[in-house]
């Protein structure tokens, strides 16, 4: 038998410190190992842009506004890039610690819900999540909001036995806090999640008294209190506002917020999204999810009230997210940890049905599968090596097999109740070796073989590399053509202005190139045909005419690369259109990496 009822619960004292030093290995090994990707270089440049021009209350991107997200995410960042500097690492440790508060969080309401052996399982379940493991490795405002939302009904459902005015300012403090992470959600998830629990029994005519309302005006005066003093303080020197914005930053917050949520005018993914999306995020344990819900659902009549307010609360949760307009993958997120719950609940209480045996069986046999094949990797590198003609890099390659050996071993110390690795994990019998080495193999996963992968690309190198390439010429003569993507190049080059971004606008480039007669400019833009062609067809309405484009550096790679051009503009009141820099380059010192772009006809014949 799986599971046997009458054993005996023994939990190490020593089970919950191991459980957080898992944790923190887990979302701290080699964290700034990679380079930035994705919206990370948004958090990354504006805090820089911050420390650079001592203006915290102005989000600014390239110098231009950017209040997108509220201040509270970038200040985070802050005090680590003073520690240790401002780079990878810095930029991502809020969002480790934010992962560490939400498992803080999540593990206690468990426990106030369902006990402890709920408890430690939905904080082994959470941590092994791809959705939770993802985000709370990546420098992004999400895991601080998805923190904020647990905390906060985790405190609510504290300060309900014995309400005081300083719980209710804790509570709102949480949610405000989060609020200026990433936007009103963080105040809409709790009071959705506890509305049933409000309902039921009338529970919310206890919250009705002068303590709460004073909490929450004071709670919402802490959220306003940054964009009005956005409002009144200028912004820095040379900060650029976007065309019909004020400096609050509130109008933003209504417009993503409410706008977005009743009409979006992006981020329109379909409504039945988070149907797939959900379980996603709570990959591997979306069968898990999805059995407790079946379950739940079969014997509705034979649950407890706890049971079903939890339940009804991730039911609505779920109908609010699908019936906004805009959908991303992520949004949900903040969902994650109440459906662990559940799922942990579930587990515990189901743990005797045929069913419940049968996945768990199932769940551990993959977990030992595929710790097998990580043991036996180095063996296929060969195979590996002749068919990619690449050799992995060595992180890999060290971590997969003994991430391997770790989750194999658990499987086999984990054959009798009581053994070593079920009291060191604090999870029920039977469970240990499923739950740990799932995660053992996750965190190896995004501890280290994700980590190692920045190997193979080439962005960072290659803006590294252009730094003695731009060097004389000044921020305002760098343009980034079709692009406004250029917070990574202006925070691995520690620029101290901002650069000319230009859009495929009839005489936008013409207008750059006339404003700059007489001196040396670069123009940056990705290298697809496309692109070029663009460029090349706007270049020949300015003073340097038709020209024949050779980048002087070039991004290795096909597709979305970076190139660089050199241009000398000819200076004012002279009609002779010069050969561009690029070109006399490519004659004297030809690049390797320069191949240049197939001339036109016409321009063969000259």
């Amino acid at each position: 038998m799986l599971f046997d009822s009458q054993e005996k619960r023994v939990r190490s004292n020593a089970a919950e410190p191991i459980f957080w030093l898992f944790a923190a290995a887990a979302l701290f090994m080699f964290l700034g190992r990679n380079a930035l990707w994705g919206s990370e270089d948004r958090w990354a440049e504006i805090t820089r842009e911050m420390m650079l021009t001592g203006d915290y209350l102005h989000p600014a991107i390239n110098w231009r506004m950017y209040f997108d997200k509220p201040q509270l995410s970038y200040w985070f960042i802050v005090p680590w890039a003073r520690l240790f500097g401002l780079d990878e690492l810095a930029v991502r440790i809020p969002s480790a610690l934010a992962a560490l508060a939400g498992l803080f969080g999540t593990m206690k309401l468990a426990e106030r819900l369902f006990g402890r052996d709920c408890s430690f399982l939905s904080g082994w379940m959470l941590l092994s999540c791809y959705g939770y493991l993802f985000w709370g490795r990546t420098a992004a405002a999400d895991m601080a909001n998805t923190a904020a939302v647990v905390l906060a009904v985790a405190w609510f459902l504290y300060l309900e036995e014995k309400p005081a005015f300083w719980k209710y300012l804790v509570f709102y403090l949480i949610v405000f806090c989060g609020a200026l992470t990433k936007g009103l959600p963080a105040v809409a998830v709790p009071a959705v999640m506890l509305c049933w629990h409000l309902l039921n029994h009338k529970r919310w005519l206890k919250h009705l008294n002068f303590a709460n309302f004073f909490a929450l005006v004071l709670g919402a005066a802490v959220y306003l209190t940054p964009f009005l003093a956005a409002s009144h303080i200028p912004p820095a020197e040379g900060f650029l506002q976007p065309a019909g914005e004020v400096l609050t930053g509130l109008e933003l917050v209504w417009r993503e917020n409410i706008v977005r949520a009743f009409n979006a005018f992006d981020h329109k993914d379909p409504f039945f999204s988070y149907f797939y999306n959900l379980p996603r995020i709570l990959l591997p344990w979306s069968p898990f999810f999805a059995a407790a819900l079946v379950a739940a659902a079969a014997s509705w009549k034979r649950l407890e009230e706890p049971h079903r307010e939890l339940f009804i609360g991730i039911l609505l949760v779920f109908v609010m997210f699908s019936c906004s307009t805009s959908r991303r993958w992520y949004y949900i997120l903040p969902l994650a940890p109440f459906c662990v719950i559940l799922t942990s609940e579930m587990i515990c209480r189901c743990r005797e049905e045929k069913w419940a045996r049968f996945l768990v069986s199932a769940m551990r046999w993959l977990v030992i599968f595929a710790a097998s094949l990580a043991l036996a990797a180095p063996v296929m590198l060969p195979v590996f090596s002749m068919l990619f003609h690449h050799v992995p890099p060595l992180l890999a390659v060290t971590a997969v097999p003994v991430a391997g050996l770790a989750a194999l071993f658990v499987c086999v110390v984990d054959q009798k109740p009581g053994n070593g690795v079920e009291r060191f994990s604090g999870l029920p019998p039977r469970l240990a070796s499923t739950v740990t080495g799932t995660a053992i193999l996750m965190a190896a996963v995004f501890g280290a073989v994700v980590p190692s992968l920045t190997f193979y690309r080439t962005e960072k190198p290659f803006i590294r590399s252009a730094v003695p390439l731009l060097a004389g010429i000044p921020e305002k003569d760098i343009a980034f053509y079709d692009t406004d993507s250029a917070a990574k190049f202006q925070f691995y080059m520690n620029w101290n202005g901002p650069a000319a971004v230009i859009w495929k606008k009839r005489g936008d480039l013409e207008k750059f190139i006339e404003s700059r007669r007489g001196r040396k400019i670069a123009v940056i833009c990705y290298g697809r045909k496309r692109e070029l062609a663009a460029l090349e067809s706007d270049l020949a309405g300015t003073v340097l005419g038709k020209i024949k484009l050779v980048p002087v550096q070039r991004e290795p790679g096909k597709g979305k690369k970076w190139v660089i051009f050199l241009f000398d503009v000819p200076p004012g009141g002279t009609e002779t259109k010069t050969e561009p820099a690029a070109s006399r380059r490519e004659r004297r010192d030809p690049l390797p990496s320069a191949a240049p772009v197939q001339a036109n006809k016409t321009q063969e014949k000259k």
